[in-house]
């Protein structure tokens, strides 16, 4: 969901849903908001499920409930107030996501979570680039190739670190997997042996 709806607002930003889905109403690229808000509700998530926060965690929890409760709230509220008005508290919030996602990487990296080691460098990837689209969007920054399309960018450098992770994360599980088959053979084997022995005893009594 987190690939999903942050690719389809990078297409609406760059026109796409304006040039093929409706072309004759140009007023429905307001609602490319809508996309952004949804995208930051499903940021947390995907990073307590990555990263493995659980309630025992209960600031990085909290937090990122916090979070998903707030842009849920926004999201129905944008459908009432002024779209700049939403777009502007949306960039501003992201900014308190980025900082939420950088937390989140550091404290799992000390807490040796394995994810950590690619998830912490993805995100300053595209935190960086974040800051660069912004800064560019207020006129910061000056208009260029790399300025305008930082956040594409950052975006893509983001998705191939974590696809990086979540292959070593599979192979980390497989490889636990296989432990854990052997220890299952090898308790039965073991518990055949005790039977067997037992068995034998019980013959001899007999």
């Amino acid at each position: 969901l987190y690939v999903l709806f942050s690719s389809s607002f990078y297409l609406g930003l760059a026109g796409y849903h304006f040039k093929y889905l409706y072309p004759n109403s140009p007023s429905l690229n307001i609602y490319l908001v809508v996309l952004i808000l949804l995208n930051n509700i499903m940021i947390p998530l995907f990073i307590m499920e990555f990263l493995q926060i659980t309630r025992k965690r209960k600031f990085l929890y909290w937090f990122g409930m916090g979070l998903v409760i707030f842009f849920a709230l926004l999201l129905v509220a944008s459908f009432f107030i002024p779209f700049g008005l939403t777009v502007v508290i949306a960039q501003t919030t992201s900014l308190i996501e980025c900082t939420y996602a950088f937390l989140a990487g550091v404290m799992s990296l000390r807490s040796k979570v394995f994810n950590a080691r690619f998830f912490l460098p993805a995100w300053i990837l595209f935190i960086i680039s974040l800051f660069i689209f912004i800064l560019t969007d207020q006129n910061v920054l000056p208009s260029n190739f790399f300025n305008s399309h930082s956040l594409f960018i950052g975006h893509m450098a983001e998705l191939l670190l974590i696809s990086f992770a979540l292959a070593d994360r599979i192979n980390q599980l497989k490889k636990e997997n296989e432990t854990k088959q052997k220890q299952i053979i090898f308790q039965l084997e073991e518990n055949e042996k005790i039977q067997l022995k037992a068995n034998r005893e019980l013959e001899q009594k007999v």
